[in-house]
């Protein structure tokens, strides 16, 4: 092996070596930086959707316009504004939890080794943000108000539902939240007594309303891989615990994955 083969391969172990002793606060740093940029990303689309008020109330006036109608009530203007309003913060909320669940965990007892395990899930875990780039299909017109507004009541019934089933598993993980496939502790109370990833059920659930929101065929191709990726994460996750926490095995048994185990 020549001199310059053995500095390359002692530059590599040093900095595998580096990687190893810092991996934690490296990936904390990047995981706010994306935070900040997204957070940065959401209030620049807040002109599009939901919009101002104003820019709302003229969007009615221009439309009506355009099909010589009468201009929507003041009242149902303020309805749609306001239901685009708060899909519009439910989507952001969820998106910043994902990361400040991540950002405030405790050190885990079996750390995530191999790709399949760091950079997979970190992967599967990133389609939601890429499916919220999409601009919204579901513009407002005055002949189709009413249609529209209901399908916006549910798309936030459905990010509501989601994000509620989210929260409590959240609370009750508490600090054993995890990106990568790691060990950190058996939790059973709150939602996990009943199924053991009652968070990643509240994700299919409030991403499903995002893909509705933000529809086109590439969403959909997202949200399903989203899926697969997370059940396939889920198998990863299940088969370390086994491994780590005994216990565990009898929990899976009395469980469902993703909905309560009939019995």
């Amino acid at each position: 092996m020549s001199q310059t083969q053995k500095s390359n391969q002692s530059l590599l172990q040093k900095s595998i070596a580096y990687y190893l002793e810092y991996q934690d606060n490296l990936v904390k740093i990047a995981v706010i930086a994306g935070l900040l940029g997204f957070v940065g990303y959401r209030i620049l689309i807040f002109s599009q959707f939901p919009g101002t008020w104003e820019s709302t109330l003229r969007h009615f006036h221009y439309q009506a316009l355009l099909s010589n109608q009468n201009v929507e009530p003041l009242g149902s203007v303020q309805w749609f504004w306001g239901v685009r309003l708060a899909l519009w913060i439910i989507e952001s909320l969820n998106l910043a939890a994902y990361v400040i669940s991540y950002w405030t965990r405790i050190p885990p007892l079996k750390r995530a080794e191999g790709m399949m395990e760091t950079l997979f899930p970190f992967a599967v875990s990133g389609i939601p943000f890429i499916i919220v780039l999409f601009r919204t299909k579901l513009f407002i017109s005055v002949t189709t108000s009413s249609i529209h507004f209901y399908l916006y009541l549910f798309i936030l019934g459905l990010m509501s539902l989601g994000s509620v089933i989210t929260c409590l598993g959240v609370l009750h993980l508490k600090r054993s939240f995890s990106i990568r496939v790691e060990v950190r502790a058996l939790v059973q109370s709150g939602p996990y007594r009943w199924v053991r990833h009652p968070i990643y059920l509240g994700y299919f659930i409030t991403f499903l309303g995002s893909c509705i929101l933000h529809f086109n065929e590439l969403t959909v191709v997202l949200y399903f891989v989203f899926l697969a990726g997370q059940i396939g994460r889920s198998r990863l996750e299940e088969e370390k615990m086994r491994g780590a926490i005994p216990e565990y095995a009898v929990y899976q048994a009395q469980t469902g994955m993703f909905l309560p185990k009939i019995k």
